[in-house]
């Protein structure tokens, strides 16, 4: 005798809808309201209190140790913290708007800051100056030493950075398999 299975249907119950009227659990509304109140005004007096802290760096530190502009300072300190792609555009943009303007005065950050776009500049050349061999011997000895391929110090994209990346791969093989034929000679 074959038994059969049947299967129970169950249903879920619907849950009705809550609105304003039909919390029963909820607290008092003005309950809620004076406790809502109480906590944004303990968050402003904390506001008030750093904007004050604030004040007084600017006037102190700034404006009477440094005697610099808080304004020019904290303009500075943004430009610091930009990512030096994003602060590179800017400069042009600044640079352009001198020019334009003709005012020809500099600002002293962007001498600094252009100096050291000057060194990246350069050591990237120097980089960029070798032969594709030279580079791809270089990923080799990398590749033979287990150096990750994100040490990579070529520009993506760049022949170099190509030639580098194969010869990673190929030092990888000679540490895995012993050194090939291509390398010994």
């Amino acid at each position: 005798m074959a038994k059969t299975m049947t299967r129970s249907k169950t249903t879920k119950a619907k849950k009705p809808k809550k609105n304003a009227e039909s919390r029963t659990n909820a607290r008092p509304r003005d309950v809620v309201i004076r406790e809502a109140n109480r906590r944004l005004d303990a968050i402003e007096r904390q506001r008030e209190s750093l904007r004050d802290q604030e004040k007084m760096i600017k006037n102190s530190l700034i404006k009477g140790e440094l005697g610099e502009s808080p304004v020019n300072f904290m303009a500075a300190r943004r430009l610091a913290k930009m990512d030096p792609a994003k602060r590179a555009g800017l400069f042009g943009a600044i640079r352009e708007q001198f020019q334009v303007a003709k005012d020809g005065g500099t600002v002293d950050f962007l001498k600094v800051m252009e100096e050291e776009d000057r060194k990246v500049v350069a050591d990237l050349t120097a980089k960029l100056d070798q032969t594709e061999e030279a580079a791809e011997a270089q990923g080799r000895e990398a590749g033979a030493q287990m150096v990750s391929m994100a040490e990579n110090p070529y520009p993506p994209k760049s022949k170099h950075y190509a030639a580098w990346d194969r010869g990673h791969r190929a030092g990888l093989m000679d540490r895995l398999t012993g050194p090939t034929a291509a390398a010994a000679e």
